[in-house]
């Protein structure tokens, strides 16, 4: 977490005025050498480069408030949900949304006012910024809280959680902190070059937003085929149960076609059964099904098939024991 401490240059009721100097800002680029799917993002701007004043407080801070020469006067506090910072003396000041230099004059002028003291020096400093991070959730390599200072792209957040799953969904859902009821979607699409990638995800955002990556929809195949599995569907939709049952290595020799079907949840979470004739489709004689997300295809085994493919197989294994002995 980046501590930033600035101090307002005045002079106490008592003493002297002071010329207190600024701390410089950490100039590591948090976001630095990290890849969105392979691209690599090494020239984002440094922290030095972003103004204190692009710097703003929000709910959820957790601010040291302090006036040089009056020890009695720190205190550390969070800011509250409407933006108010308690501070001793003055009560409630609302500082969401300033810059740190604008706070500390902001908590200077209610305590010349209010006669406590004729010219403090306040300082702010942040020992926990929510709005200097941004939340990164769903399917990324490494979901969490990333540090940011001033504005990044959405593009920048992506690549500090590690990139994309091969699992991400068609979109990415935006919540800016200052409005969560209006989520913004930003579509994604699927062969995207890094460099339009880039592009699509140039969008702006700041401390306090929060990016979730949608999961794909996924299609299930079990019962008799080669490799049971899950697959994820392609963007835009299109699987059909033929492409799934290629990828799954195809129906066994034993499966019985005729009893195939869908098995598909309904609005009110129940799974409801849609019979196929999968052996119609597969011999051209009936269109292709098309899949949703969550759908499974279930391929039962045929009892007689099985029984008769046991009993084939045991008699190949007597003969051929047979044929040994005789050799013998």
């Amino acid at each position: 977490m980046s501590h930033i401490r600035f101090v307002l240059s005045a002079s106490l009721l008592v003493l002297p005025a002071f010329a207190v100097g600024q701390i410089p800002v950490p100039t590591t680029p948090p976001l630095a050498g990290v890849s969105v799917t392979g691209v690599q993002v090494s020239s984002l701007p440094t922290a030095a480069a972003t103004t204190a004043g692009a710097t703003s407080l929000g709910p959820g801070d957790l601010v040291e408030f302090s006036v040089f020469g009056v020890p009695d006067l720190t205190s550390k506090s969070r800011v509250t949900e409407d933006g108010m910072l308690a501070i001793p003396l003055a009560g409630q000041v609302k500082i969401s949304g300033m810059s740190l230099q604008d706070a500390q004059k902001a908590l200077a002028v209610r305590l010349v006012d209010g006669g406590y003291l004729k010219a403090p020096q306040v300082s702010i400093f942040v020992l926990e910024s929510v709005t200097q991070t941004v939340n990164v959730l769903g399917e990324v390599s490494r979901p969490g809280t990333f540090p940011v200072l001033g504005a990044r792209t959405l593009y920048d957040v992506i690549a500090a959680a590690g990139g994309l799953t091969p699992k991400a969904g068609d979109s990415i859902v935006v919540r800016h902190r200052d409005q969560p009821d209006k989520p913004v979607e930003v579509p994604l699409h699927p062969g995207t070059t890094p460099g339009e990638l880039a592009s699509t995800l140039s969008m702006t955002v700041s401390g306090g937003d929060t990016v979730t990556v949608g999961q794909a929809g996924v299609v299930y195949v079990v019962g008799a085929v080669t490799r049971p599995s899950g697959f994820v569907l392609e963007g835009g939709g299109g699987t059909t149960v033929l492409k799934v049952l290629a990828l799954a290595g195809g129906a066994t020799p034993t499966a019985s076609l005729a009893h195939s079907r869908i098995l598909r949840r309904g609005a009110d979470g129940k799974t409801v059964e849609h019979p196929i004739e999968l052996k119609k489709i597969l011999a051209a004689k009936m269109d292709d099904v098309e899949l949703q997300p969550n759908d499974v295809l279930f391929i039962p085994d045929s009892a007689a098939k099985s029984a008769a493919k046991h009993a084939t197989d045991v008699a190949i294994q007597t003969a051929a024991t047979v044929g040994l002995i005789f050799l013998r």
